[in-house]
């Protein structure tokens, strides 16, 4: 599961974050220009998108995202790839904006995530059982890796960015997400599953519930973990089906079991719903 633990979404991470805060004293016409110019700079979008609310700067948002669809434009940041389109799209609907426009723009690179379904294995396990660089690559990881023409010595960076789109359509935290990500719990490799189930959790998407049991069901145990794992974020008590069916560890599943209580009793609640709610 190392695709889910490395840091896929941390050009989002910043932009995402900064909306509603205070804005710095750079003039929004500032920033918009340097952005035509520079528009792979997450520091100018972060900056603007503490504005996100201001409908002034939500219609400089608007032309950015035409202009850079159109243009194809890249936001670089960590060794990460990202269209300026797509980070521009999150921040407009993270900002309270719902056009329809701007969520195709994330459930599209979303989508092509869940087709490409990179496999969960990607390193062979050494006398320990653990999966490591030094055991070499698994043979179903190279094989993902040549269909797509990649060498496997750069091929993990593109298996965890083809999981940070996923990643970053679960952000937004939007019922209408919710039929993207039911399917991709039918994907082959755990990466794809445990994102998407990520996302239905904190939609609490109870419905999707019997479909994660039978993804875990075909999972190894430590993939069935994860997904145990993520699932902390559903609200609706049956839940409790998913921790007994995917977390095989006793004491870590009534640590998570506890710890999902005790959120419950606290009034700590999942921000989005399926319903829209």
């Amino acid at each position: 599961m190392q695709q889910l633990r490395a840091v896929s979404v941390i050009v989002l991470a910043a932009v995402v974050a900064a909306v509603g805060q205070e804005a710095a004293t750079v003039s929004t016409d500032s920033i918009v220009d340097d952005l035509r110019k520079h528009p792979g700079n997450v520091a100018l979008t972060a900056e603007l998108a503490k504005r996100a609310t201001d409908p002034q700067v939500a219609a400089a948002l608007r032309e950015l995202f035409i202009e850079h669809r159109n243009s194809g434009a890249k936001v670089e940041a960590v060794g990460r790839s990202m269209a300026a389109s797509q980070v521009e799209a999150v921040v407009l609907l993270r900002s309270g904006l719902k056009d329809q426009l701007y969520f195709d723009e994330v459930a599209r690179y979303a989508q092509a995530s869940i087709a490409a379904d990179p496999p969960g294995q990607m390193f062979l396990p050494g006398m320990d059982g653990v999966e490591r660089p030094s055991g070499g690559y698994h043979p179903g990881f190279v094989d993902w890796c040549a269909k797509r023409g990649v060498d496997p010595d750069v091929c993990p960076k593109k298996a965890r960015d083809s999981v940070a789109d996923l990643v970053a359509l679960s952000i937004l935290k939007d019922a209408r997400a919710v039929s993207l990500l039911r399917s991709g719990i039918t994907a082959t490799g755990a990466p794809v599953i445990a994102a998407s189930v990520a996302g239905l959790a904190v939609l609490n998407d109870a419905e999707s519930i019997p479909a994660i049991l039978k993804a875990c069901s075909h999972l190894r145990p430590v993939e069935a973990e994860a997904v145990g794992l993520v699932s902390a974020s559903f609200d609706d008590p049956a839940v409790a089906l998913i921790f007994q069916g995917c977390i095989a560890n006793s004491a870590l599943r009534q640590k998570v079991s506890s710890e999902w209580a005790a959120r419950i009793a606290g009034g700590g609640r999942s921000t989005g719903s399926a319903n829209g709610q």
